[in-house]
């Protein structure tokens, strides 16, 4: 049931959509003009970022309350 066309094409638009809910918050938390902190659920996930001009913090927390958390200087690396 997995290999039909109807799952392949379900699995790829979630793959998609969740995809651009990652690029959009990337981009919040990168842009200059961007907004400082932020919260969203996500399907029972809460993610929280926060941005004090000196480095990013990224926090999610499961649907069991495990919290993960994510710091990134900013300004301290170079693509």
């Amino acid at each position: 049931a997995e290999n039909t066309n109807m799952a392949k094409f379900l699995n790829n638009l979630e793959s998609r959509v969740y995809a651009t809910l990652s690029k959009q918050l990337a981009d919040q938390l990168f842009a200059e003009e961007g907004a400082s902190s932020g919260e969203m659920d996500l399907m029972g996930n809460t993610i929280k970022w926060s941005n004090d001009g000196s480095e990013i913090t990224l926090e999610i927390t499961d649907e069991y309350g495990s919290v993960t958390t994510v710091t990134i200087p900013v300004g301290d690396f170079q693509f």
